[in-house]
């Protein structure tokens, strides 16, 4: 992915625009995924976390299912 979006960033006018939309890249995409790693070995959320996937295990099916086929549906209709 990184070289992908390095290849872009090659191409702008000045290095530190592109240096701008790598340290953006990395604030959009990079810092939300290294939050959640970090929230999810947190012992005391990943007990309350199954707790509730216990206690709520219908819900979440049926949820998780609507919106499988939700996107399905999308993406025939985009097709």
């Amino acid at each position: 992915m990184y070289l992908g979006v390095l290849s872009l960033l090659a191409l702008q006018p000045s290095a530190l625009t592109g240096y701008g939309y790598l340290v953006l890249y990395n604030a959009v995409f990079v810092l939300p995924l290294a939050i959640i790693l970090t929230a999810a070995v947190a012992r005391p959320a990943l007990r309350r976390l199954s707790h509730w996937n216990l206690h709520h295990k219908e819900w979440m099916r049926l949820a998780l299912g609507t919106l499988a086929i939700g996107m399905g549906l999308l993406i025939l209709a985009a097709v």
